[in-house]
C-alpha cells in the first residue's frame, strides 16, 4: 500500500515540475492585460528571465512565480498609463492601443475590454468612420 502511495506522490511531484513552464507562460497574457498593451519579445523574455533568475537564486517555484507576478504588478507599465513619445517638442500621435486605453479610462475608468482591444489591434479604432 505504501509503495502505491509513494509512486503516486512521486508522479505528482514530477507533474508539478513539468507544469512549471506552463505557469511561467501563463504570466505573459497576464502581463499584457495588466500593462494594457501587446508585449514585445524582449518584454516577454524579461518576465521569463526574472523567473529563471529567481529560481537560480534558490527559490522554489511558488515563491518565484509570486515574486514575478508582484514585479508585473509593481511595474510602471501597470501603475501608470505610459505612452510612447517621439524625441523633440512636436506633438506625437498616439497609437491605437494608447487611444483604446485613453478611451476606456475616460468612459469606464477601467482598462480596455476585449472588443476595444480588438478594434485597436486591427487599427479600425483609428479610422474616422
Amino acid at each position: 500500500m505504501t509503495e502505491g502511495v509513494a509512486k503516486r506522490t512521486e508522479a505528482f511531484k514530477q507533474r508539478l515540475v513539468e507544469t512549471e513552464p506552463v505557469h511561467v507562460n501563463a504570466l505573459i497574457p497576464i502581463a499584457a492585460s495588466a500593462w494594457r498593451r501587446t508585449l514585445s519579445a524582449p518584454d516577454q523574455q524579461g518576465i521569463r528571465d526574472l523567473y529563471a533568475s529567481l529560481r537560480a537564486s534558490g527559490l522554489e517555484h511558488d515563491p518565484a512565480i509570486r515574486l514575478t507576478i508582484a514585479r508585473i504588478l509593481t511595474s510602471p507599465n501597470f501603475l501608470y498609463k505610459l505612452e510612447h513619445q517621439e524625441a523633440g517638442s512636436d506633438a506625437t500621435p498616439v497609437s491605437s492601443i494608447e487611444l483604446a486605453t485613453r478611451l476606456s479610462y475616460f468612459l469606464w475608468s477601467s482598462m480596455p475590454d476585449e472588443s476595444l482591444l480588438d478594434a485597436a489591434r486591427d487599427n479600425s479604432l483609428l479610422q474616422d468612420e
